[in-house]
């Protein structure tokens, strides 16, 4: 079956006779064919429409995958604070990237539309960086990045930390998700633990230098990555 995110009909035939519906389709940050307007129209108007279908069609719980970024974007509390919970959220979205803004979007629409109803439940995920094995080769936020850093298209790494999850366990919370009791509602943070991007580097250049591919394993200054980070498109 053939769906569109900005298609109603599309939505409304795809729900039809579900009971439970999982949500994860959504514009990638790494997709530079998309407009802002994009992000946002598909963000808000997608969830409206798939949210109004799983309403009229009374489906009982509907799991939609969020982001980590909804959670600590920009890193707000810095430096007072490095501990984000999911009750954190940016409280200035003009001062945020589109993929951000976007998740938010998406998260405000999902609340409104559903609003006082409670014959529906619903829960979003909120992933870190997710890393594992693909299930397709179209490209995805997370392996857009590996993807630059097996190739070399970065000189090298910048020294700090990112949350990390693996593919299969974020599948896996999302099955769970469905039926789990006592989380109506409720945002839940998916992450297995942080890691230095050294230590990813590190992986990658030993399961992957000797077939070939020149993983930089450089650690850059923070000037320089301050200074990259404006010419990057």
């Amino acid at each position: 079956m053939e769906g569109d995110l900005e298609n109603e009909i599309d939505l409304d035939n795809a729900i039809k006779g579900c009971q439970f519906v999982i949500h994860c389709a959504g514009v990638v940050p790494s997709n530079k064919n998309r407009s802002e307007d994009d992000f946002m129209k598909i963000a808000g108007r997608g969830t409206e429409y798939l949210v109004r279908s799983a309403i009229h069609h009374k489906v009982k719980r509907l799991v939609v995958t969020s982001s980590i970024v909804t959670i600590y974007g920009n890193l707000f509390k810095w430096p007072d604070s490095v501990s984000y919970s999911e009750s954190d959220r940016p409280p200035q979205p003009k001062d945020l990237d589109v993929y951000t803004k976007s998740k938010l979007y998406q998260e405000d629409t999902l609340r409104q539309v559903i609003g006082g109803i409670k014959e529906i439940e619903f829960v979003t995920l909120h992933p870190s960086f997710i890393l594992g094995p693909p299930l397709v080769c179209d490209p995805t936020s997370s392996l857009s990045a590996i993807g630059r850093f097996m190739h070399s298209v970065y000189p090298g790494y910048c020294p700090l930390y990112t949350g990390v999850v693996d593919v299969r366990d974020v599948a896996k919370a999302h099955l769970l998700a469905l039926r789990a009791k006592g989380i109506n509602r409720e945002r839940i943070i998916l992450n297995q633990e942080s890691m230095k991007f050294g230590e990813i580097i590190e992986i990658m250049h030993n399961n992957y230098g000797h077939r070939g591919y020149k993983v930089p394993t450089r650690r850059l200054p923070y000037w320089m990555v301050w200074l990259g980070s404006y010419l990057d498109e």
